[in-house]
């Protein structure tokens, strides 16, 4: 039983450190953090986002995806709720407003670890056509 909350905090701890990496400008394309076969879907609420798409790989997924993602969103006011569901996945759970609209947008990230890297992402984000209200 101590094993399996130990398994749920580093799932916890893997996906709060790639944040945390990203936030601070030192998540490298060739992170360790992830699989070497990582696999991204982002499907977003605009098909114009930067973001969108399937990324095969961290190198693609940080540099076409994520970064792009980061750099649209006003970090200053952004919420971000986690939690691993029974079935071990992390999901995690963003509202953030984009700086050029000021749009508030809600995306739900699925995130699953295996050996303690992370190996896929399902995201949706949700934005201002989706009558989404603060």
């Amino acid at each position: 039983m101590v094993s399996n909350a130990h398994e749920y905090d580093v799932r916890l701890v893997l996906v709060q450190l790639m944040y945390e990496a990203l936030a601070a400008g030192i998540l490298g394309t060739t992170s360790d953090i992830f699989t070497k076969d990582f696999e991204a879907e982002m499907l977003p609420f605009d098909s114009n986002m930067p973001w969108n798409g399937l990324f095969e790989g961290p190198k693609e997924f940080i540099e076409k995806s994520l970064t792009p993602f980061w750099h649209s969103i006003d970090r200053t006011n952004i919420t971000y709720q986690a939690y691993v569901s029974r079935c071990g996945l992390v999901h995690v759970l963003i509202k953030a407003r984009l700086l050029e609209s000021g749009s508030r947008i809600v995306c739900h990230q699925q995130w699953t670890v295996e050996g303690n890297k992370l190996a896929h992402l399902h995201s949706l984000c949700v934005g201002p056509s989706s009558s989404i209200h603060d």
